[in-house]
C-alpha cells in the first residue's frame, strides 16, 4: 500500500474582529435591503405619537413643571421605538433566522463560533 501525502497547508482563522464584523455586516445587509419596511415606522411612530397625543391631549393639559406638555412628552418618546426596534429585531429577527432561514447553521459552519454569533448579534441590536 502506498501512502498519499497531502500538502499542509498553514491558514489561519480570520480574527475576532473580522468574526464580528460579518455577523453584523450580514444582518445589516439585509435590513437595508428591505428599509422601507424596516426603517421608516420606527421613525415616524413618534412623529404620529406626537401628533396625536402631544397636540390632541396636550390642549387639554396645562404645564407641566413649567414646561408645555408637547415638550415634555417629546423628551421621552424618542428612545421607546429604538428599544421596541431592537428588541423585535433580537427575538422575533432571531427566530426566524434560527428556525426557517437557518442562517445560523451556515454561520456557524464557517469559522465563526458560537460566541462570535452572539456577539455580533448583539452589537447589531446595539445598532
Amino acid at each position: 500500500m502506498s501512502s498519499i501525502v497531502v500538502n499542509k497547508i498553514d491558514v489561519k482563522p480570520p480574527g475576532l474582529t473580522t468574526r464580528l464584523f460579518s455577523v453584523w455586516f450580514r444582518h445589516f445587509k439585509v435590513y437595508t435591503r428591505d428599509l422601507i419596511s424596516n426603517g421608516f415606522p420606527p421613525f415616524f411612530e413618534p412623529l404620529f405619537f406626537l401628533v396625536g397625543i402631544g397636540m390632541g391631549l396636550g390642549k387639554s393639559i396645562g404645564l407641566i413643571n413649567g414646561t408645555e406638555y408637547i415638550v415634555f412628552l417629546a423628551t421621552g418618546i424618542i428612545i421607546p421605538p429604538a428599544m421596541f426596534t431592537a428588541a423585535f429585531e433580537c427575538t422575533f429577527g432571531t427566530f426566524i433566522r434560527l428556525e426557517f432561514d437557518k442562517v445560523y447553521d451556515g454561520m456557524l459552519s464557517a469559522s465563526i463560533t458560537a460566541e462570535d454569533l452572539l456577539i455580533g448579534e448583539m452589537f447589531f441590536a446595539g445598532t
